[in-house]
């Protein structure tokens, strides 16, 4: 059952600079679908409230993948300057009108559902 008072924060602001490509590495694809949309996949059986950090780079890209998920509320908001992962995660925590908010990193698509079930029932 999806949580309305949950919002996951999803930080995908960085540049992937130690991956050396043209482009982030939450567009790098896996299984067909890319790493931002696996993530997605996995967050969404549990709310429909979901805010993506991006930078300015990510933007467009993320804004097409998202339109395919019209039955989530997500929002896409920028971290201007990269001032690390606790400053997405302060930005995430900013725009979230939720009662309880939960953050899974953009490339974290190895995470199964029970952890994610397990871990917010622990923290409820």
């Amino acid at each position: 059952m999806k949580d309305k008072n949950l919002t996951f924060i999803i930080p995908a602001a960085g540049n992937s600079s130690r991956f050396k490509a043209k482009h982030s590495k939450i567009f790098f694809i896996y299984k067909k679908k890319t790493l931002i949309e696996h993530i997605i996949n996995k967050v969404k059986k549990f709310t429909h409230n979901i805010i993506i950090i991006s930078n300015k780079k990510n933007y467009k890209k993320l804004r097409i993948i998202c339109k395919n998920y019209t039955n989530l509320k997500i929002k896409i908001v920028f971290q201007n300057k990269p001032k690390g992962m606790g400053d997405a995660v302060n930005i995430g925590l900013s725009k979230a009108k939720t009662l309880t908010s939960a953050v899974i990193w953009a490339d974290q698509i190895f995470i199964g559902h029970e952890t994610l079930k397990k871990t917010l029932s622990y923290f409820k």
